[in-house]
């Protein structure tokens, strides 16, 4: 008999229970006790998002009562495997073809009716997801969509109050590519946590960074300056006026001088501004 593997099950027991509060709170008819009906005890159901069961049978029973399923055929996670290692590898070299895979990837997820791909789909096109949400679904999804879904995250961070950057939310932040990294040292300089931002500006640019990389750190360090070392501030945007990478950081250089021409008072050099 196919069974679900013992180390996804629990994983699967919390994802119901996941989808199960969501329903709940559009239709308070999606009780517990609803839902595991002719299916499981409640003990067992609070057993399941805790310890793997035996048999697949109830995880089917219930997923099937969310018009869901575990995807038990090897072929098609196969595929499923293939196309998120490709739009994890565009998404980090920030390859143009990225979000035409992604589109692709995420239209795929939605028709499969199996609750690892609908779970990841949700993630990445919901946008009434809490922080919290997407925490829970980034601890879910296979290893390849996990930086894509950290980049939702941060995305999701930029567009909240500034106070949505907790000491609990940044703790769970995990990055293992220089793009979020970096997204991550602009959430930093969003939320005036200039000395934190400091340091991780200083750590990226010891790393291997692309042009287009070396020219975001740079423009962010030249922000930082303008924060936190005004009095360097001239001698770091002429500095980088020479760097080869210029063309790629032209008009956030001049933005970032303006502003700064503003607050010096210096309002003719503001006017780009």
């Amino acid at each position: 008999m196919i069974d679900i593997p013992e180390h996804e099950k629990v994983k699967i027991g919390q994802m119901i229970e996941f989808l199960r509060k969501r329903k709940w709170k559009e239709n308070k008819t999606w009780t517990v006790e609803r839902f595991i009906e002719d299916v499981c005890s409640k003990a067992t159901y609070a057993k399941l998002r805790k310890f793997p069961l035996k048999e697949s049978e109830t995880y089917d029973k219930l997923l099937a009562k969310l018009n869901l399923s575990y995807l038990y055929d090897d072929a098609r996670r196969n595929d499923f495997l293939r196309a998120e290692k490709q739009c994890a590898l565009a998404f980090e070299k920030e390859n143009d073809r990225t979000p035409k895979r992604l589109r692709a990837l995420i239209e795929s997820y939605a028709a499969s009716g199996t609750i690892f791909e609908c779970l990841t789909c949700l993630a990445l096109t919901d946008s009434t997801l809490s922080i919290s949400d997407l925490l829970q679904i980034h601890a879910w999804v296979r290893p390849a969509m996990k930086e894509i879904v950290m980049g939702q995250i941060l995305d999701a961070l930029e567009q909240a109050p500034l106070s949505a950057l907790t000491p609990a939310i940044q703790h769970a932040l995990v990055f293992h590519t220089n793009r979020n990294r970096i997204q991550y040292l602009f959430l930093l300089i969003r939320n005036e946590r200039f000395y934190e931002a400091a340091s991780l500006c200083e750590e990226l640019r010891k790393k291997d960074l692309t042009p287009r990389e070396t020219a975001r750190v740079r423009v962010a360090k030249l922000f930082l300056m303008h924060h936190i070392q005004p009095q360097s501030f001239e001698e770091e945007a002429s500095r980088l006026c020479a760097e080869p990478f210029f063309p790629l950081l032209a008009r956030d250089w001049l933005h970032i001088c303006a502003i700064h021409a503003y607050f010096q008072r210096d309002f003719e050099k503001a006017k780009p501004l």
